[in-house]
């Protein structure tokens, strides 16, 4: 649900009109989502808890891989926790036109 405050987000079949899936795995509010051009079962969320989830949407066990600026190890420079993508909210995110690489936007 972008424009909400819930941590998930909804998938509908457009045809039906009924909800198909539900991404649960965000703690704040999904702020941006982005297909990828590459798989078009793979979705990549941002959201305000810091952290970037990428979802193989046919997968119903949860994100396929959280994006982790630290490598899994905690910032010798700071005090912020491991496996998130940016300090702070990550308003934006988008593939490139090629789909190898994702652009992530944040505080």
């Amino acid at each position: 649900d972008l424009g909400s405050s819930r941590p998930k987000v909804q998938l509908c079949d457009l045809k039906s009109g009924s909800c198909s899936h539900i991404l649960q795995g965000h703690r704040s509010e999904v702020l941006s989502v982005a297909w990828s051009p590459r798989n078009e079962y793979v979705l990549a969320t941002a959201s305000a808890d810091s952290k970037v989830h990428l979802w193989d949407v046919r997968k119903a066990s949860g994100c396929l891989i959280n994006l982790d600026q630290h490598n899994g190890e905690k910032s010798k420079a700071s005090s912020e926790a491991a496996n998130t993508a940016h300090n702070g909210r990550v308003n934006g995110l988008c593939f490139t036109s090629d789909g190898l690489h994702l652009l992530t936007t944040g505080t």
